[in-house]
Parts: C-alpha cells; structure tokens; sequence
C-alpha cells in the first residue's frame, strides 16, 4: 500500500539524496518542450558524466540504467525493494534494475508498468496529465473527489490535496 512504511522511507531516502522535482527540472530544463522519447535523451546526456547521487538515480529510475542501487537507496531500502519486485537483480556484477515507469510530479514518485502487452499494465503519467489536473484540480477545498479510470493515480494523489476523501477507481485491478 502507498501508505507503508517502505514508500516513506523510499521518498525520505530520495529527497535526501537530492533526486527531486527542483533537481529533475534543472535537468530538463535545457530542453522542458521536447517530445518524451527526446526528453528521455536529453535527460541522458545531462547526467551522463555527473557522480552525484540524483543523477545515478535518474539514470538508475527513469533511463532504466543498470546500476548499484545500495548507493542510492541503501541497503534495507535495497532488500525490501528487491523482496517487493521494485528492482530486479542484474546480470553485471550486482548492479540492479528498475522494471518500471518513473516520474516525478509536484513532489510526488510516480510507479506505472513499461508499455507492453499485457492485458493489465498499469497506464503511466502522459502527455496529457497536466491537462487533465489543470481541467480537474478543484479551486477551493472539497469533501469527496472521483478519479474513474485513474491509472497510475497520479490525478488522484494530486487531488487529494484538496479533498477530504477521494476515490481512485480503474477496471484494471492493479492500477
């Protein structure tokens, strides 16, 4: 569940290393209009060369980079991740990899599955989710909120910022 003690620890272990959304959009911030698949280049070649720990985790999360995960998340971190399926273990030495989708939106870590064809993968943050929060965000607090077909639920945890109760509901089980 998103509300265990594992998913806090991993967003403490994040934001203390520096990988967050001030970091990531610094990152992309030399090219913030270009198409996904072009972004996901430039994000390559900005931290190509850069030992910092944001950056081998942005190339460890969001380029699916074999890496050493211990460094990133530690090493509890790292054997509840790989228990849970988060991470698998590598061919190279130890190095792990990271089997899912990976974003950041206002500050929240965002999982979904890779696109693939299986009958229950789990839609991920697209093109139009800032659309869609944009149309959907309530101006003022409200007590209940819907997300019907919510995916990732990234509108969802945007959402409840605002609202007292909301329901996130997909046909997909999973999501």
């Amino acid at each position: 569940p998103a509300t265990s003690p594992f998913w806090a620890a991993f967003g403490v272990q994040l934001r203390d290393i520096g990988f967050d959304r001030n970091w990531l959009h610094g990152a992309r911030e030399h090219a913030p209009e270009l198409p996904a698949p072009l972004q996901a280049t430039a994000l390559h070649w900005s931290t190509l060369d850069d030992p910092a720990p944001a950056a081998t985790a942005a190339r460890f999360f969001m380029l699916r980079q074999s890496q050493d995960a211990a460094s990133i998340l530690g090493d509890a971190l790292l054997r509840e991740a790989a228990a849970m399926g988060l991470l698998l273990a590598g061919e190279d030495n130890g190095l792990w990899q990271f089997p899912f989708n990976f974003e950041i939106v206002n500050g929240l870590y965002i999982l979904s599955d890779l696109p693939g064809d299986e009958p229950d993968c789990v839609m991920a943050v697209g093109g139009t989710t800032q659309l869609l929060a944009s149309a959907s965000y309530p101006q003022e607090d409200v007590g209940s909120a819907l997300d019907l077909g919510c995916g990732c639920g990234v509108l969802a945890l945007l959402i409840a910022a605002a609202a007292n109760r909301v329901v996130a509901t997909d046909i997909n089980p999973r999501a």
